[in-house]
């Protein structure tokens, strides 16, 4: 139901009222509950813009191995927890898992598309520590680096 819906009884309400003393305070009322949810218009929009910049960040940024909450939360100027929150509100993921599955997607492609050593990939997609991301690439895709670009090699080859 929309604030008009809410609204539209109190409002064809204090039109028959007969003074201006009855009529004031509801028409007061009105007022205070058109601003709060205008307000709360005004903050939702806010929030939606506030992820889709952090979002825009994370993906220019998720190579750099210091992108954490902590630092998302330095940059924008906006308590961490807060911005945990509203961003699995906002995009129905958790930041960790976002910038996790966003790292592990550019490393299959790097994988699949360049020749470079797993270890450069992991420093590439933002793991300092090859076996943290040979673990994590592990949990996600379900084998290890290496597996994976073998088994896509032989897919492909077998392709042509």
């Amino acid at each position: 139901m929309s604030c008009n819906d809410s609204i539209a009884p109190e409002w064809e309400r204090a039109i028959r009222l007969e003074s201006m003393r009855e009529i004031e305070p509801v028409i007061a009322e009105l007022c205070a509950q058109l601003y709060d949810s205008y307000m709360e218009l005004v903050n939702a929009n806010h929030h939606h813009q506030l992820v889709l910049e952090i979002r825009q960040y994370i993906e220019e940024n998720y190579g750099d191995s210091s992108l954490s909450l902590t630092h998302i939360s330095d940059k924008f100027k906006v308590n961490g927890k807060y911005v945990s929150q509203l961003f699995k509100e906002q995009t129905g993921v958790n930041f960790v898992d976002f910038l996790i599955r966003l790292r592990i997607g550019h490393a299959k492609r790097l994988l699949l598309e360049s020749g470079e050593p797993i270890n450069d990939i992991a420093r590439m997609v933002g793991y300092d520590v090859p076996l943290s991301f040979a673990r994590t690439f592990k949990k996600i895709v379900g084998t290890t680096p290496s597996d994976y670009r073998k088994h896509q090699q032989l897919l492909a080859d077998e392709a042509k």
